[in-house]
């Protein structure tokens, strides 16, 4: 079965197609509760989310409204190991960004015109027509910023997606059966096993990078690569010995690591 992301604006009805996808493909449906679960399993609430409310909605929009940097690197640290199982449905969470060169995702987009999605969010919201009309406007202003800021391009480039549905002129379950009968095709059907190790790869040198950050080692003069799975070569230069020091120790407490060749220098500064 496939990796599937099925990215959406609020008021199309996104979520509502993909939990149809993920039953009738019997996936794992990974939306904004379950994403926040696996942050949770993964101890990505460090200091600068501390004060989120881990059981009240809008976990990943307080996240969002924080640092858009650090709520890109839980995204990764988060949307990287999933993916690297090979099969699934990820709702949004910039997905179809982060795996855009995960040659096993299938990634679908959900859209509906602004009218049509104000007047969903008006109906069952039970706003007026000029307070849904503000808040999905705000709404996308605040995605499209993010997406901007963070990846560097445009969310609606057709580039990012294999597939567009138009929830105007397509109910939710003829959606869903559209996406499963493309998601069942052979170009889907089955990850490669190179596919998946280099996700897995790309995991394990995301959590490296986590790791370094969370001992405040700096990270910005050094190079982290991955050659094979649980191979791990560090380099470049630290701004102390201090620092070169205990680059070993918190690269090998990573989970995942089998081997490491660790040699950075330590930066020296001209007189």
């Amino acid at each position: 079965m496939p990796l599937i992301t099925i990215s959406h604006r609020r008021g199309s009805k996104g979520q509502t197609v993909s939990r149809m996808v993920a039953d009738e493909l019997n996936l794992e449906l990974y939306d904004d509760r379950r994403l926040k679960e696996k942050a949770l399993e993964f101890g990505l609430i460090g200091d600068d989310l501390g004060g989120l409310n881990e059981k009240a909605p809008g976990f990943w929009e307080q996240a969002f409204s924080r640092k858009p940097e650090i709520y890109r690197d839980i995204l990764e640290r988060v949307v990287y190991p999933v993916a690297s199982e090979g099969q699934g449905v990820i709702v949004g969470h910039g997905s179809q960004v982060l795996l855009r060169e995960f040659s096993c995702a299938f990634h679908v987009r959900v859209h509906a015109g602004v009218r049509s999605r104000i007047q969903r969010l008006q109906e069952r919201q039970g706003l007026t027509q000029e307070t849904a009309d503000r808040l999905v406007r705000k709404m996308d202003g605040q995605r499209e910023g993010f997406f901007r800021y963070a990846f560097q391009v445009d969310m609606e480039s057709p580039d990012l997606y294999d597939l567009a549905i138009n929830t105007e002129k397509m109910l939710p379950d003829t959606a869903a059966t559209v996406i499963a009968q493309a998601a069942r095709s052979e170009e889907f059907s089955a990850c490669g096993i190179h596919a998946r190790d280099t996700m897995q790869r790309f995991s394990l040198q995301r959590r490296i990078h986590a790791s370094h950050l969370e001992s405040a080692v700096d990270v910005s003069t050094l190079s982290v690569e991955v050659p094979q799975a649980g191979a791990v070569h560090v380099a470049g230069m630290t701004a102390t010995q201090e620092d070169a020091d205990r680059l070993p120790e918190v690269v090998q407490s990573v989970p995942g690591v089998s081997a490491l060749v660790c040699d950075p220098s330590v930066w020296t500064y001209p007189l």
